[in-house]
């Protein structure tokens, strides 16, 4: 899987988390930082940052220092399946 789409995957696994828990499953804040999500998702912390940023270049999602806004859920979804429709 691209790192897009490790990314993206990971950002639905969170959303699914805070909706589970009652919160904005749109509006996500993030607890670890770009180091430990690189860390969790096998990538470097750069490329992380550069996955948000071309999500955040797409209109997918919005990222403002640690929180990140889900804008088009469905489009982020169709990125993190597109590993499993190869």
């Amino acid at each position: 899987a691209s790192a897009d789409e490790r990314v993206a995957d990971f950002l639905l696994e969170l959303a699914t988390r805070f909706h589970a828990i009652g919160r904005d499953a749109d509006t996500l804040f993030l607890s670890m930082s770009r180091y430990d999500i690189a860390n969790y998702l096998g990538l470097a912390a750069e490329t992380v940052s550069r996955a948000l940023g071309r999500l955040q270049d797409a209109g997918v999602i919005a990222v403002k220092g640690k929180q990140v806004v889900l804008l088009a859920r469905a489009a982020l979804q169709e990125i993190a399946e597109h590993s499993a429709n190869l």
